[in-house]
């Protein structure tokens, strides 16, 4: 562009005329070319003549023209026209008063043909002196009388050496065109720079070395536009924080921004701040509704932005462009515009989304139509997995509600989207809708949902206050459904209050529905509890064909019955598969909730790594007063995980902190007494873990959940009891739940069996282990697996199969080692022991304390000196106990002792 408006200076230095238009968007480099022809002028010795339009001054006639005469005032000719053209102007002010002489009267725009032709005379009288360069910047917005002088003047110029440099903006009005599409004018259109320019300009301004990928992504930043590069260029220089090979945008580039549209014509300045107002939203038609200019103009305003390097495909290039409009250009007008942009957005039809947006950002209350609309756009919002987003439509929504029914629903949406968020966030809802649940009378969903939150918390009086007055009616069978599920869901959850819950939605959805092979999850969970075995398959079926489509309130009621079923190894590799994503992301919430469940089926499975990981990833996701009486459940795993190995101090720590009461309503507490008992027998407190088994068995009958899969209490209380020596109970109990589990082989029947062996007479033992093995082994559970060998391995021993004896202990320390479980060489630590071999209460009441101690940690496959350490004891007075329990359990070596001995323990006391 230079070297062609050099070789036009050169014409004019030689006698010619040249009229040169520069055309470019703003701070596409038009003044910079401007300024390097006037060096170059100077140099030349030409008389230099320079003006600027500017709209401030576009109502002064001549004002351009008298900025041009002003800078020759040492040439005659050009200070005769000066003072003649001031004289016109000042004699036409006194005697017109608001019309300058010299223009039409009633119309200043446009120019007397005299005066005119005098101006003209007089610029080309001087060029014949010396050669001139006249040079406008931003021609397109001088005065339209000077336009009439320039273009005469641009007529007139051929033989005079005179060169006529004007700078404009594309898109000109059409009074301008006459000038900047002149005969014989010759054209320089300016455009942004492409990404090669961009870097050689990078190279010209920034420090260090310059690579194509930065240069793009300034490019793709700037647009090309030399004013916004040179300001990212500031900014990266100014910033602490970028990192070499970064663009930095920062205070430069929004300066630079803001000059650039300013640049620009007022119209082209209101549809951006349409623009930025209306983000994705915006279109032609709604810009100009918005910029209050027609659709024609809001397109030329669009073309020239693009042509800035501001936009790309109508849209701002980058974020931070359209948050600095917003900042800086909409100000105080913001919340007007946005509401504004909200009413014509609908009017129109758009997603209720886009009007939400707007709303949002105006920051007011909504008005009466708003409402609806936020609330569809939370909806899609809960959908899409925008739960943050959800609750501020729900909480703007709220403020513009008016009637009580209104105002209750999106108080129940917020509420169930929190909860999803954070539990206890959400517990501040609830009672206000408890009190408002006799006067509003909630629908089916919201008096669902109102009385799940409150029984999460343990709320329970008051949940059922709310369904009593809830409005039920199953003729739609979407309510139908909902209720259906709903009163499986809680049967579950609270079978302590189960009946009332029945009575209450009993009416509404008739009488409960049968699972069938196409039943949803919640009707083969209740199926489940209900003790109806083997419906593993109908489970798998659901979540293999349906689990993209399933809500989470599915996907969980799906685990449960699986892992109530008994199918801990089908439910592990399905909640694994289930945590690790589904496509959209699940609210923390359920993530804790599937974690739990995890880890619970982890542990199920003997894998205490994942066990451990799951449940404190659950109780990290969401507090302990987030959990309600829920948290029994990944309390409850955690515990048991590290009572197996062998960390009760920290079992310790979980098992005193208090948990609501109501937890002992729902299954949730009978896990968390279930391992309690397990902490309690692993730290010498028989009779407090036998009261916790036992506790776990009378609410298990009184709820009509009595399942082995749920809690095998029966079997717990028996290795207590074996440990205490008293055979007969432990015996009694391993009875009642052999017949319970039948001839299924499943986990449950695994585990009675080794219970069902240690209270069996030695020649009917070894068979019962067998079976133990090899149902343990088919189940999965590794760590159960572990003990049944051990058992296995101890009995062929006290029959003289040394041989099969050590394969069985072989094979236990493969399985250990392969589960990573703690001392793979020895016995995995068992809180409840497992016994190998038939204890008589009279050889266990023989041995004294310190012998049972010893004995029992001899048993568990610590070396004496271990022994010693635990017990703050000398090896020698270790070696001396273990002599004498030898001698009185008639056993002849270590691994022949039984694995728990009466209230012995590892543990601290």
């Amino acid at each position: 562009m230079l070297s062609r408006l050099r070789t036009a200076l050169r014409d004019t230095l030689s006698g010619h005329g040249r009229q040169v238009v520069a055309v470019g968007a703003a701070a596409t480099g038009k003044t910079a070319l401007l300024s390097a022809l006037a060096a170059e002028s100077r140099d030349a010795g030409a008389t230099l003549l320079l003006a600027t339009g500017s709209r401030r001054e576009a109502a002064l006639p001549y004002g351009v023209i008298r900025q041009l005469l002003a800078g020759g005032a040492e040439e005659p000719a050009l200070a005769s026209a000066a003072r003649f053209l001031d004289g016109t102007i000042a004699l036409g002010t006194v005697a017109l008063g608001t019309v300058a002489l010299g223009t039409v009267a009633g119309s200043p725009d446009r120019a007397d043909p005299s005066l005119v032709d005098r101006v003209c005379a007089e610029v080309l009288r001087a060029a014949r002196t010396n050669p001139l360069v006249i040079a406008v910047d931003d021609v397109d917005q001088a005065d339209l009388a000077s336009v009439r002088c320039l273009v005469e003047l641009g007529r007139r110029i051929t033989d005079t050496p005179i060169l006529l440099f004007l700078a404009a903006s594309p898109g000109a009005d059409d009074a301008y065109a006459a000038l900047i599409d002149a005969p014989r004018r010759q054209l320089l259109p300016l455009e942004p720079l492409s990404a090669d320019g961009v870097a050689m300009l990078l190279a010209q301004h920034a420090d260090g070395l310059i690579d194509a990928a930065l240069a793009t992504a300034h490019h793709a930043v700037s647009g090309g536009n030399p004013l916004l590069v040179k300001a990212l260029v500031e900014d990266t220089r100014n910033s602490r924080d970028g990192r070499p090979g970064s663009v930095v945008i920062g205070g430069a580039f929004t300066e630079a921004l803001l000059d650039c549209l300013y640049r620009g014509t007022p119209t082209t300045l209101r549809v951006a701040r349409a623009l930025a107002v209306l983000g994705d939203a915006s279109r032609p038609t709604t810009l100009g509704w918005l910029a209050e200019v027609d659709a024609a103009a809001a397109r030329s305003a669009l073309d020239l932005l693009t042509a800035s390097g501001l936009l790309r495909e109508g849209r701002f290039r980058h974020p931070a462009a359209r948050e600095a409009v917003l900042r800086h250009l909409i100000a105080e007008e913001g919340p007007e515009q946005h509401r504004r942009a909200a009413e014509l957005l609908h009017r129109e039809g758009a997603e209720p989304a886009e009007v939400a947006r707007q709303l949002v950002a105006a920051g007011t209350p909504p008005e009466s139509w708003a409402v609806p609309v936020l609330r569809r756009a939370a909806r899609q919002a809960v959908a899409d997995g925008e739960l943050h987003r959800a609750v501020d439509l729900l909480e703007l929504a709220h403020t513009g509600a008016t009637e009580a029914v209104d105002r209750t629903t999106l108080k129940v949406m917020l509420s169930s989207v929190e909860w999803q968020l954070d539990p206890s966030l959400a517990a501040r809802h609830l009672a206000a809708l408890v009190a408002v649940a006799p006067e509003v009378g909630f629908g089916a969903k919201a008096g669902v949902t109102t009385a799940q939150q409150l029984l999460w918390h343990g709320r329970v009086d008051e949940a059922m206050e709310v369904l009593r007055h809830a409005r039920f009616t199953a003729d739609d069978p979407r309510t139908a459904r909902l209720l259906s599920r709903a009163r499986n869901l809680l049967a579950y959850a609270y079978p302590a209050v189960g009946r009332r819950l029945r009575r209450l939605l009993g009416d509404a959805c008739g009488s409960l529905p049968q699972a069938t092979p196409d039943g949803g999850a919640a009707e083969l969970l209740f199926a489940a509890v209900d003790g109806v075995s083997g419906r593993h398959r109908q489970l798998e079926q659901l979540l293999e064909h349906r689990h993209d489509q399933l809500n989470p309130v599915d996907l969980t009621a799906a685990l449960i019955a699986l892992i109530c079923d008994d199918r801990a190894d089908r439910a592990a590799p399905w909640a694994a598969r289930l945590v690790a994503g589904r496509g959209v992301a699940l609210p923390p919430t359920w993530q804790a909730i599937l974690a739990a469940l995890h880890g619970e089926a982890a542990r199920r499975q003997g894998d205490l790594r994942v066990a451990a990981a799951e449940s404190e990833r659950a109780l990290t996701l969401v507090g302990r007063d987030g959990w309600g009486v829920a948290i029994g459940g990944p309390v409850a795993t955690r515990v048991l995980t590290l009572v197996s190995t062998g960390r009760l101090d920290e079992a310790a720590q979980l098992v005193n902190q208090p948990v609501p009461p109501a937890t002992f309503q729902t299954p949730f507490g009978l896990h968390f007494l279930h391992a309690r008992g397990r902490y309690y027998a692993a730290t010498q407190r028989p009779e407090a873990a036998l009261v916790d088994f036992h506790t776990c068995g009378e609410l298990m009958r009184a709820w009509e959940v009595d399942l082995p899969a749920l809690v095998p209490w029966r079997t717990e209380a028996a290795r207590v009891y074996l440990a205490l020596g008293r055979a007969t109970e432990a015996a009694r109990l391993a009875e009642e739940q052999m017949g319970m589990v039948g001839d299924r082989r499943s986990r449950s029947r695994g585990l009675t069996l080794l219970v069902a062996a240690a209270v069996s007479p030695l020649p009917e033992r070894l068979p019962l282990l067998r079976e133990a093995v090899d149902i343990l082994e088919a189940a999965g559970d590794r760590l159960a697996l572990v003990r049944a060998l051990n058992d296995e391995a101890a009995a062929h021993q006290a029959v003289g199969n040394t041989i099969q004896g050590r394969m069985s202990t072989r094979r236990a320390r493969q399985v250990a080692e392969q589960g990573g479980f703690p001392g793979s060489g020895r016995r995995t630590h068992d809180d409840g022991g497992s016994a190998a071999l038939r204890v008589d209460a009279e050889q266990v009441a023989a041995l004294s304390e310190a012998e049972r101690r010893v004995a029992t940690l001899a048993a568990q496959g610590l070396t004496n000196r271990e022994i010693a350490d635990q017990l703050s004891v000398t090896i020698s007075t270790v070696e001396q106990h273990l002599t004498r329990v030898y001698r009185k359990l008639r056993v002849r070596r270590r691994a022949d002792l039984p694995y728990r001995l009466g209230a012995a323990s590892s543990g601290p006391s």
